[in-house]
């Protein structure tokens, strides 16, 4: 029986000759892959932080439009005479400045109403029907700020 065991230990050191039992990882291994795994995660995270600001100021975006859109469309339904600026020139019922929060983000809104003098029929002393105000142009701007940084849409 002891000629069984010692040649099954001759066999095992023959197959596992130049192999060093040292399980685990060495300390330099150990930092190689926790640099590896930092680089990795760090891109992910920088690269999601970029998705969700540019998703916010997009959906801000689209808000201000939606606004800006309502607006103009309020502006067109109403009488020629009644579009102007409360206090401005042409006056009428639109509120110059306001404030309006939709979706958690306020917007301030700006409008300019003026008379515009169009160069088909001459322009100042030249203006063939002698009206130098022949329509009026209306300009409508909303700003918001998130995360610090202001953005405009007219």
């Amino acid at each position: 029986m002891s000629n069984l065991i010692k040649n099954q230990q001759k066999n095992n050191s023959f197959l596992f000759a130049g192999y060093k039992s040292n399980a685990g990882f060495s300390f330099v291994e150990l930092i190689v892959t926790v640099a590896i795994f930092s680089l990795v995660f760090g891109g992910l995270f920088a690269s999601f932080q970029v998705m969700t600001s540019l998703i916010g100021s997009s959906k801000a975006k689209a808000g201000a439009l939606s606004l800006m859109s309502s607006k103009m469309e309020y502006v067109r339904s109403l009488p020629y005479s009644s579009i102007g600026t409360d206090g401005g020139v042409p006056s009428g019922i639109i509120s110059q400045n306001s404030t309006t929060t939709l979706n958690g983000i306020e917007y301030s809104q700006r409008v300019l109403i003026q008379y515009i003098d169009d160069a088909a029929d001459g322009v100042g002393g030249a203006d063939t029907n002698g009206i130098l105000a022949d329509y009026k142009q209306a300009k409508v701007e909303y700003t918001w700020s998130i995360r610090g940084k202001t953005s405009t849409v007219a």
